[in-house]
């Protein structure tokens, strides 16, 4: 295959992922790519709840669990330095829902005979279009993992339409509810979650600006801090890279002319590197970045390109003629891709078939079956697939928010699922054997509940419940999965 006329740029002294351990840390360091390497991710009482209640719009979830802290008492300048604990419990609570405006900071003091602790709770802020949440402070960090997803929530009234604030909530498989940030009517808002970063620190979203300008942002789990990325014409998508996810990914489009960019950038605002800038085509630009961090898979009508992460092309996969487009990493060594077959794109076609691809330059293999004769062009066909308790459960897609989950059959078809709720439903992370999904009513309407099923359909519990009358989550996102 012909490598395309992609272009990179490195931006001077850079350092992107991977994250070289020890003194070698450096920004002057420079990352050069002569071979693709495959390597692992390595991941992953009372009194103070008593206090809790006090700032929490409810002390419960909907069958939900509550988080638990233990503060230890305070150091003398001999003895270790006091740290906190927590585990997540699962219980059976009622459905909160706020109904005041916003709690007020509470602390909680342990003593000890020679030193005094005080933790400041963060105040939870509460509205009657918003879910009952706990605070930022009270997040087990070290327990956040793929199965965990971020949500922007809006509490816009539906009818009639009336502004209400925003809120970016992060949310464990038990039903907890951790109040990020919450912004105000008439301050610029979250639109898009791009996702929770794979280690745990931050959610990268993006947000309206009174220029009409997308402005990509990072929020810190642990202080609640937000930090402006990049301010770019038209944001269409964004991720974190990999490893570890400390840099954030950029698709946009600049107009006269009109090119589609893909660009890296640190946290802090900074260029790392801008990797292709092409002009607008249909379907676009995807990508997926290297396990190790180092490289990334672009996705266009040539197939799946494998450049450095400094954008420098390196080669190309075999793919099956068409569109590709890499989803995941399937195992170490293989990427999951949709790929439009090249005679679906004569006919002006979206239909997806999923295709598993090995990342040595070996001939893929179909994991789902080939468009019907009489396709659609308003059937997307198959968007993702994951593993769940020995089945392959398909993501099924087509035009506006048509969308609906499947069990892989043999020959790569798939049989309905029926979910609870009723609706449809978009998977965003997996827990275990459950998946978390997102479920909206359809077409113009793109809110409703976020919840955790089995691989039947059947509910596991609601983990951000729909206020009549409010809009609801607008956007979920959890990890980039690996393997």
């Amino acid at each position: 295959m012909t490598p395309p006329a992609h272009g990179g740029v490195i931006a001077s002294g850079a350092l992107g992922e991977p994250f070289a351990p020890g003194p070698a840390a450096s920004d002057t360091v420079r990352l050069v790519v002569t071979s693709i390497r495959k390597v692992p991710l390595m991941r992953r009482l009372l009194p103070l709840l008593c206090a809790l209640a006090l700032v929490m719009a409810a002390c419960g979830d909907d069958d939900t669990g509550i988080f638990t802290p233990t503060t230890v008492t305070a150091a003398t300048a001999d003895s270790a330095p006091p740290t906190t604990t927590g585990t997540e419990t699962t219980t059976s609570a009622p459905q909160g829902q706020a109904t005041s405006s916003t709690t007020h900071a509470q602390q909680t003091t342990t003593k000890a005979p020679a030193a005094t602790t005080t933790t400041t709770i963060v105040p939870v802020t509460t509205h009657p279009g918003f879910p009952s949440a706990l605070s930022r402070s009270v997040i087990p960090i070290d327990q956040i993992n793929e199965g965990w997803v971020a949500v922007v929530y809006s509490a816009d009234t539906i009818s009639p339409s009336v502004d209400g604030p925003s809120a970016v909530y992060l949310v464990s498989p038990n039903g907890n509810r951790y109040e990020l940030a919450v912004f105000n009517v008439g301050e610029p808002e979250p639109f898009d979650v791009g996702n929770i970063s794979n280690d745990g620190t931050h959610v990268v979203i993006q947000m309206s600006d009174p220029s009409f300008m997308a402005r990509v942002v990072s929020i810190d789990i642990a202080t609640g801090a937000q930090r402006d990325v990049v301010t770019v014409e038209s944001g269409s998508a964004i991720s974190t890279t990999l490893p570890t996810g400390r840099d954030v990914v950029v698709q946009h489009t600049t107009f006269n002319p009109t090119m589609e960019n893909l660009d890296v950038y640190r946290v802090n605002g900074s260029l790392f590197a801008e990797i292709t800038s092409l002009p607008s085509q249909f379907p676009g630009v995807t990508w997926l970045y290297g396990l190790d961090g180092t490289y990334l898979l672009l996705g266009d009508t040539t197939g799946l390109l494998v450049y450095s992460n400094e954008g420098t092309y390196v080669r190309s996969l075999d793919t099956p003629p068409g569109y590709c487009d890499p989803i995941r990493w399937w195992d170490e060594s293989t990427i999951l891709a949709g790929c439009i077959p090249q005679d679906v794109l004569n006919n002006s076609g979206f239909y997806h078939v999923l295709w598993l691809i090995p990342l040595d330059g070996s001939p893929g293999s179909p994991l789902t079956a080939a468009p019907p004769v009489n396709w659609s062009v308003v059937e997307f066909g198959h968007a993702d697939a994951w593993r769940v308790d020995g089945e392959i459960v398909l993501q099924w897609w087509g035009d506006c928010a048509a969308r609906g989950l499947q069990i892989r059959q043999p020959g790569g078809t798939g049989d309905w699922i029926p979910v609870e709720p009723t609706g449809a439903h978009w998977i965003h992370a997996q827990a275990g054997n459950n998946l978390v999904v997102h479920s909206i009513e359809g077409c113009g309407d793109f809110y409703g509940p976020v919840s955790l099923i089995r691989s039947d359909g059947s509910l596991v519990r609601t983990l951000v419940p729909q206020i009549a009358g409010y809009q609801g989550v607008i956007s979920t996102s959890g990890m980039i999965p690996v393997p």
